[in-house]
């Protein structure tokens, strides 16, 4: 199991600020992702999320479920797609 260290939280905020992103998520490479979901990425950006899998491809990238998100971008994001 690794642990989430208060310094890697303060890594994903600066980091989130230098982005200028609407959310940061906190991830990490792992030996066996077959009992995590796991995040496809291309240039710092997330491609797409996949459920837990069989697949126990060394090296993927799993979700820790922590992320930071600016409120502030959100304002209206969501609305031109979902209708709201």
């Amino acid at each position: 199991m690794t642990r989430i260290e208060s310094s890697d939280l303060e890594d994903l905020q600066q980091l989130h600020q230098k982005l200028g992103a609407f959310c940061t998520l906190l991830v990490s490479k792992v030996k066996d992702a077959s009992r995590s979901g796991t995040v496809t990425v291309q240039t710092d950006r997330v491609l797409y999320f996949s459920e837990k899998t069989s697949n126990n491809a060394a090296n993927l990238l799993v979700n820790f479920g922590v992320m930071r998100v600016d409120a502030a971008k959100n304002k209206g994001a969501l609305s031109e797609k979902d209708g709201t």
